[in-house]
């Protein structure tokens, strides 16, 4: 594609890359010196209008084409600005994730199966619950902390479970999961 750009001869276009782990560097390397370079970190739930995007401009950008390229992606969801030296490190908090929520999403499934629940009934009520603990998140001013604590009273079913979760170190493995994607965009963009 880089290769195309090239040869269509316009040496000042502003490029919109949404490559996991390609820098602006790496893009006028291959088309020209001049080009003007947005990153963009999105995500698969853009194709129902309600995507989470990262976006990086470097200082070729003007303000009007960033703010073009901010409404394009916007358009789909949400666009956060990140600085650009951390558009590797965003990609597994937006990018990745919806496959992580997935896969967690698959263990509450399971579960229901196990116990005689429809899956397809479990799934519905999982996905409304993250969509309203999303809410939550973004919307009740509390912290993650005083969320938790919320849900959780004292001796209930919360705190066992949350007791799993903590001896399975799921934070951690979250953490890990990142550090993993992370190191992933760093070889694929040869540094």
């Amino acid at each position: 594609m880089l290769a195309e750009i090239k040869s269509a001869g316009n040496e000042k276009p502003v490029i919109i890359s949404i490559c996991a782990g390609i820098s602006a560097e790496y893009i006028r390397e291959r088309t020209f010196a001049a080009a003007k370079v947005v990153l963009v970190m999105p995500n698969t739930p853009m194709m129902l209008g309600c995507g989470a995007s990262a976006m990086s401009r470097d200082d070729k950008v003007s303000d009007e084409e960033f703010e073009f390229a901010r409404k394009i992606i916007g358009s789909c969801g949400t666009a956060e600005v990140v600085p650009m030296d951390k558009m590797k490190e965003i990609i597994a908090i937006n990018g990745s994730s919806p496959a992580f929520v997935y896969l967690y999403a698959k263990g509450f499934t399971q579960y229901a199966q196990r116990v005689g629940i429809n899956e397809e009934t479990a799934l519905r009520l999982f996905a409304q619950t993250l969509i309203g603990s999303a809410r939550m998140m973004t919307e009740s001013g509390m912290t993650v902390d005083e969320l938790i604590k919320q849900v959780s009273s004292p001796g209930g079913t919360t705190l066992a479970g949350l007791q799993e979760l903590y001896n399975g170190r799921l934070t951690e493995t979250v953490i890990n999961a990142c550090d993993a994607c992370t190191k992933r965009a760093y070889e694929l963009g040869g540094k």
